[in-house]
């Protein structure tokens, strides 16, 4: 589950970075600054997630990495106004609903 914890913490970490290098070149939105916040409240609260819930997400990962990096990848590109969880638990519980979604589309019948 530490693995998990830092592959989450890194990508939450990158992301406000993104965000604030693009803020080197241009002024940034108001909901891309809230964006880089929210970043770094998920970073903060991702060692408060549940063990359940980051052995899930451990679980899934290790089943589907391809499906796991993607949907981590669209989801953190996906924070915005109409899509803001307030803490990492929270982000993380949609990216397995959102994993699990994908994985029952693939299965036949």
């Amino acid at each position: 589950m530490r693995k998990m914890a830092e592959r989450l913490d890194e990508a939450f970490e990158y992301s406000a970075i993104w965000y604030l290098e693009k803020g080197e070149f241009e002024e940034l939105t108001d909901e891309e600054h809230r964006n880089v916040k929210s970043f770094y409240a998920f970073k903060e609260s991702v060692k408060e997630m549940s063990p359940a819930l980051m052995q899930d997400a451990a679980d899934l990962a290790a089943k589907y990495p391809e499906l796991f990096e993607q949907s981590l990848t669209t989801l953190v590109s996906s924070v915005c106004d109409q899509f803001r969880p307030a803490t990492a638990a929270e982000f993380v519980a949609q990216l397995n609903t959102f994993i699990r979604r994908s994985t029952e589309a693939l299965v036949p019948g």
